[in-house]
């Protein structure tokens, strides 16, 4: 029966992990809203009660792929995102529009990015279409990681939060629209055996919170009623471009959840996504977007 007493729009949020797995041991949640099981590419070959133990005390078996994921990917990124392009009297390479109109910086050179942000947020959709691979979720995961890595390295610090908006459904009362979990993961220090769990193993978002929201809300659908209206499945189904449904689904989930402008939001997981097809390219484009500014003048 459903538990769902909010309205549409209500954002339930925790202070940690280990908070949302104490409200679901205290509310009795049976962790088996699964969809496929154990099915190694849905959820990693783990249970419900295995996704339940680990969520809490950690995932020792994951530190070691994560650590070789990370250092590759961070030997790919390099000093890429640290650094941006100035314009200058001097540089390796010409900015030709600058020399025609006989402007003195007209040359580019590379400099360590300067910045005033020393905070920054980032928000991670831990919806997935049914169709993403245990694999595919790994991965994701690490170039999550990766970007946390990234911004803390320039000494920015950085917040990390998980979100679930989904589409709640009451049998009392019928569909009631869309309910938000945000639950902020501990990352600094990031712990890769516990939070990277939590971030990146499929075994926490199906097995954990999909079991959860099907708990408390009825569980209408996966997708929430603002993703659905932002035109993303549609697009997503006609393999059209995203770039304006995205930015409409995060301006609205960004004003729901409380986003500033530099946060960083990670977009649910959908066929064809930037963060599988270049991770590294996706992490230099977040570390921009989250400094706010791409040049830097001296």
């Amino acid at each position: 029966m459903s538990r769902f007493e909010g309205k549409n729009g209500d954002v339930v949020r925790f202070e940690s992990v280990d908070a949302y797995m104490t409200e679901i041991r205290d509310r009795g949640v049976k962790l088996d809203f699964a969809g496929h099981g154990t099915w190694s590419e849905w959820s990693g070959g783990l249970t419900g009660e295995d996704a339940r133990a680990r969520a809490v005390t950690g995932d020792p078996s994951l530190v070691a792929s994560f650590d070789a994921s990370l250092s590759a990917l961070t030997a790919t990124v390099g000093e890429d995102a640290r650094n941006v392009w100035t314009s200058d009297v001097y540089g390796s390479r010409p900015d030709v529009g600058a020399y025609l109109a006989g402007a003195p910086r007209c040359m580019k050179r590379r400099v360590k990015r300067e910045t005033e942000t020393r905070h920054v947020s980032i928000y991670v959709s831990l919806v997935a279409w049914s169709g993403s691979t245990a694999s595919d979720m790994v991965k994701r995961g690490v170039a999550i990681m990766g970007l946390l890595s990234a911004l803390q390295s320039m000494r920015v610090s950085v917040d990390l939060f998980l979100v679930l908006d989904t589409a709640a459904h009451d049998p009392k009362r019928g569909d009631v629209g869309d309910y938000t979990q945000v639950i902020r993961v501990e990352s600094r220090p990031l712990d890769l055996s516990t939070s990277g769990f939590a971030i990146a193993h499929p075994a926490f978002t199906r097995h954990v919170t999909y079991s959860y929201t099907h708990h408390m809300t009825g569980w209408r659908s996966l997708f929430s009623e603002t993703f659905t209206a932002s035109g993303l499945c549609r697009v997503w189904r006609a393999g059209e471009d995203a770039s304006e449904p995205t930015k409409r689904y995060i301006d609205a989930i960004g004003k729901r959840i409380g986003m500033l402008p530099t946060d960083v939001f990670v977009c649910p997981m959908i066929p064809g996504d930037a963060v599988l097809r270049d991770p590294a390219e996706w992490i230099r484009r977040n570390v921009t977007q989250a400094l706010g500014h791409q040049e830097v003048v001296t």
